[in-house]
This record gives structure tokens, sequence and C-alpha cells, in this order.
């Protein structure tokens, strides 16, 4: 229990900062910068380009291999509006 109301006051505390503000969102850096935020105290790699696969129970996340080009490739997408971004 302990864990997930830490998790939620970084959330809120995130929010509530306006460092959302602060970051241009649709891209890398933004998210990465949220990741670093939420997830620094589990993840050494937190908001860092994961360079090692992870799993959870039966599920693995996107393979290591391919993050930089997917990044890269969704970085070049338009994400002027809602639409776009979808």
């Amino acid at each position: 229990m302990q864990k997930n109301a830490s998790a939620s006051r970084k959330r809120l505390a995130l929010f509530e900062s306006g460092a959302l503000d602060q970051i241009a969102p649709g891209t890398f850096a933004a998210l990465a910068q949220i990741h670093r935020v939420l997830f620094a105290d589990i993840y050494d790699f937190a908001g860092d380009l994961r360079t090692v696969n992870i799993a959870k129970g039966h599920f693995r996340f996107a393979s290591a291999l391919y993050l930089e080009a997917a990044v890269a490739e969704i970085e070049r997408m338009p994400q002027n509006d809602f639409d776009e971004i979808v």
C-alpha cells in the first residue's frame, strides 16, 4: 500500500507543481521527464531510453533492441493536434 501512496503523491505533485506545463508535449523528452519523476526509485534507467529487456509476470515490454528506432519514428510523426496524434 505504501508504494501506491508514494506513486500517487508523485503524480499529484507533478500535476500541481506546473512542471507539466514546462515540457513540450508529444515528445520523447517530455515522456522521459515524467517517467524519471514517477519511476526513479524503482528503475535505474527511469527517464532514459531502456537498453535492457524487462517483463512483469508473463508480459514482456517492448524489446530494447527496437526502442531507439521506434522513438525516432514517433518523433517524426505530426503531432499538432489530437487528430494527428491518433
